[in-house]
């Protein structure tokens, strides 16, 4: 009788344990991986990054720098909201809009802004400008 005492068994194969991948589930993933991949793009596209938003704090003729600087200074930003850097070209005798990046900050962040700013000597006036409007 074979394999009845003390015979060697041969062991099991190499890989015996594991099972292969057959082709069409090789390619079911290959094809799973591209659709979510088409999917991703198609939503980042469609849904890219948010329009960006901004908070502008515009200023009464004949206001100075200074009295700009000092609002700059009392409300320097709140939260996600904060002030962006003045540049660009001006009229001559104008003072330039101070400018909030609101993109990323909620309402309490921009009322933050408003209530601080609101009052203040030299401001006229804030406008709030988004990018997914005309």
């Amino acid at each position: 009788m074979p394999g009845a005492g003390g015979g060697s068994r041969p062991g099991p194969k190499p890989g015996a344990g594991r099972k292969r991948l057959s082709r069409r589930r090789v390619l079911a993933l290959v094809a799973g991986g591209l659709a979510v991949v088409a999917v991703a793009l198609v939503l980042s596209t469609r849904y890219g990054t948010p329009p960006s938003a901004e908070l502008a704090i515009v200023f009464s003729p004949g206001t100075s720098a200074q009295q700009r600087d000092a609002v700059l200074a009392a409300c320097p930003g709140a939260g996600r909201a904060q002030a962006k850097p003045v540049g660009g070209a001006v009229p001559a005798g104008a003072t330039p809009a101070l400018r909030y990046d609101i993109s990323h900050a909620g309402d309490a962040d921009q009322a933050v802004i408003v209530r601080c700013v609101a009052g203040r000597p030299g401001v006229a006036g804030i406008t709030i400008n988004r990018g997914d409007q005309p």
